[in-house]
């Protein structure tokens, strides 16, 4: 976790500076503001904030968001639409955008990645099943039947084919100022290790650490990504197939310290190689992103909305 203030200042001034509009009532239950700075209107001038899109930092983006928001991941559309600081719409702008530059996406990737990625590839059918992974696709997730047996999901995910023939999959949680998801607690936490103690068991991670880890708020979500990632190399979406491997990754801001040491735990514990975890600065990804010509701009439209603040009005 961050001090939040400093972001919350930022994205008050991207609205009242770039977009013009005021500030809009708290997402989020129980607050007794009437109204909040990094939250956009409800609606303005007779046109609501979902169908104007103000969230999002490009054409493509707000479609994709609009497409996406009846899939099979999670969307919680007043945040998506509306909240300026919520994980979700910073998913949204990244995939949205990185969908429409493939060749470019890939070389990102292959940057960070350390690897030869030569192209993005469907998991599964697209056209047919509403499960199938588009070769990068924000909030997905696999029918839970075949794997973990919960709500889990990835805030991002693609499938890499490698230079080799590989395929590796990748999944990202990403985080802005918000926390993890709490650690399960008491009888819940209970039951949530007998659940998950197959899976524990794939990742070689005895019962009593996956129980510390599934407890603590820095490791809990990403332990769960990482599950439901080693279940998907192992399975496929349905059983029916396998991957060579794969990176679970965490993008976030570079000086969250709790997200990194969730990373380095969950590292730490796992006894296979399937699956690598890493850390991902957001810095380090426009960085690499603006080095594409073809992503330069939204990179630096990227870093003043969620680094720097506006320099001019965009």
């Amino acid at each position: 976790m961050v001090a939040a203030r400093r972001y919350e200042e930022l994205q008050a001034r991207w609205r009242s500076e770039v977009l013009g509009l005021p500030a809009g009532p708290p997402t989020h239950p129980g607050s007794r503001r009437p109204t909040v700075g990094w939250c956009l209107p409800r609606a303005m001038g007779g046109v609501t904030a979902a169908e104007a899109g103000w969230n999002f930092l490009s054409a493509a983006a707000r479609d994709y968001a609009r497409r996406r928001k009846d899939g099979p991941g999670l969307v919680a559309e007043d945040r998506l639409w509306r909240n300026m600081l919520s994980s979700q719409p910073l998913a949204f702008n990244v995939v949205g955008e990185l969908r429409t530059h493939p060749v470019a996406a890939a070389s990102v990737l292959a940057t960070l990645t350390g690897l030869e990625v030569v192209a993005l590839v469907s998991l599964g059918d697209p056209d047919h099943d509403r499960f199938a992974l588009d070769g990068l696709d924000a909030e997905w997730a696999p029918p839970k039947e075949f794997h973990t047996g919960d709500q889990s999901g990835f805030d991002i995910a693609a499938l890499l084919r490698l230079g080799d023939g590989r395929r590796l999959l990748l999944s990202v949680e990403v985080k802005y100022t918000d926390y993890f998801s709490p650690g399960f607690r008491n009888d819940e936490l209970a039951r949530k290790v007998v659940q998950h103690r197959p899976h524990l068991a794939e990742l070689d991670i005895d019962t009593h650490r996956g129980r510390e880890l599934l407890h603590a708020r820095t490791t809990s979500q990403f332990l769960r990504s990482v599950m439901i990632t080693d279940s998907l190399v192992r399975r496929g979406i349905r059983g029916d197939d396998h991957l060579d491997g794969a990176i679970a990754a965490v993008l976030a801001l570079d000086r969250d310290a709790s997200a990194r040491e969730g990373v380095s735990q969950v590292h730490a514990a796992l006894g296979t190689s399937r699956v690598q975890p890493v850390f991902w600065s957001l810095e380090k990804f426009l960085d690499h992103a603006g080095a594409e010509p073809a992503l330069a701009y939204w990179a630096d439209t990227m870093r003043q909305r969620y680094l720097t603040g506006p320099i001019a009005v965009l």
